[in-house]
């Protein structure tokens, strides 16, 4: 029981970690536009 119960918190946090580097990548994306759209 253990066993699974840290595999759901492992599970839980990888899901975590990659919306979290999803986000970053689309933010990074967005500032980059933006300051292309000033540099215009």
């Amino acid at each position: 029981m253990a066993q699974v119960i840290s595999f759901n918190k492992v599970k839980k946090a990888a899901t975590k970690r990659a919306a979290h580097t999803k986000a970053d990548e689309n933010s990074q994306k967005f500032g980059r536009s933006q300051l292309q759209k000033k540099l215009e």
